[in-house]
């Protein structure tokens, strides 16, 4: 682990002695490149501590910690092309895609020709590439899921179809409902990680049942799932599909 870290201190270095080259001529990074070079001896080196920790915890995969420590040492040294693709890929990691972007374009322009400019080029473009369901997060998903989803039931005795509008979704992930069809009331329904579930009242026949589905978005646009009308019941499914 010491000589890892000892190796990309060196790269570091090295990058450091490079300061004055084409890389460092990019427009919209010179008072970056400035203010790493106007660094003292003794903030360097600072700033190379800094570093070091953060590419420790970069091996170990506790990128939370090593974006901080990448943090404090790139306010010294902003223009360091190797700290800011690690960094980089630290945020893309916590799915902090904005942040990442910029770290990696850092890196790219003032690291160009070096391994880990390469590397953030590679990671730009794949970062332009259009995202499939499974690489999204809750914040983007949400959103989504606003709009008109229509629901069938099957049990071995027969089938349903209702439909219900999702109007806003707040940021643990609970929903605000309309309803349309469902024979009887949506309690609630909460959408995290994926997972979804949610809880209705149904009149049948002179009682009243609470029924939990739980289930999982398989798409934007689908999720399916079990219930039970009661806990003795057979266990049932669900498909949904958003309509509108």
């Amino acid at each position: 682990m010491w000589q890892q870290t000892r190796l990309f201190l060196a790269i570091a270095g090295l990058a450091c002695l490079g300061c004055t080259g084409a890389a460092w001529a990019q427009p919209s990074y010179a008072d970056l490149a400035a203010q790493s070079a106007a660094l003292s001896a003794e903030q360097r080196l600072e700033a190379r501590r800094l570093f070091a920790a953060g590419f420790e915890l970069w091996q170990g995969g506790d990128c939370s910690a090593a974006t901080l420590a990448f943090g404090q040492g790139l306010k010294l040294d902003p223009a360091n092309p190797q700290a800011n693709y690690y960094h980089g890929d630290c945020l893309l990691k916590l799915r902090r895609r904005d942040d990442a972007a910029e770290a990696f374009r850092r890196s790219a322009a003032l690291g160009a020709g070096s391994t880990e400019g390469f590397k953030a080029q590679a990671a730009l473009e794949s970062l332009a590439k259009p995202r499939v369901f499974q690489e999204l997060g809750d914040d983007e998903i949400r959103p989504k899921l606003i709009g008109t989803w229509e629901v069938a039931q099957r049990c071995s005795w027969g089938s349903s179809t209702d439909t219900f509008q999702i109007d806003s979704i707040n940021a643990d992930g609970r929903a605000s409902i309309k309803e349309w069809g469902l024979r009887g009331t949506l309690e609630e329904f909460v959408f995290s990680g994926k997972r979804v579930n949610f809880t209705s009242t149904i009149q049948v026949l002179f009682t009243t049942n609470t029924v939990k589905h739980t289930g999982q978005l398989t798409s934007l646009t689908q999720m399916s799932g079990s219930f039970r009308q009661t806990a003795n019941a057979e266990t049932c499914n669900w498909t949904a599909r958003k309509i509108d």
